[in-house]
């Protein structure tokens, strides 16, 4: 099935949910973690959640959708398949908010008939 809205307009969307979902994502977030140098005892600011990333990736490139993202310059070809989805929060090390930003951009992509997607997530 064919998405009736082009590339573009799909990564704009995905953004609109991903940027919700990353602020009621912030609403609810308390911090987790207080880490403390073990030589110098300094406590550094908290922290909302484990450091990470997460990222909407193409799971098969050789599909016409994944090809259609690339010749709008939306995926680098050269890449590993991630969709550029720029919302807000992306440049934050929250795992858990860059995870529900991902999964609010998967849902629309999914939403709109591309369906060789994937959440690629990971902990540092």
């Amino acid at each position: 099935m064919q998405p009736l809205k082009t590339p573009r307009q799909l990564v704009q969307e995905a953004t609109v949910a991903a940027n919700l979902a990353g602020d009621e994502w912030m609403e609810k977030a308390k911090p987790k973690y207080v880490p403390v140098n073990a030589i110098s005892g300094y406590r550094y600011p908290p922290m909302l959640d484990l450091c990470g990333n997460a990222h909407v990736r193409f799971t098969d490139r050789r599909t016409k959708n994944y090809k259609d993202f690339v010749k709008a310059e939306l995926v680098r070809a050269s890449g590993n398949g991630v969709v550029e989805i720029n919302h807000k929060y992306q440049f934050r090390q929250e795992h858990g908010l860059l995870l529900a930003c991902a999964k609010a951009a998967l849902a629309v992509m999914e939403a709109n008939g591309i369906s060789n997607l994937r959440i690629w997530d990971w902990i540092d």
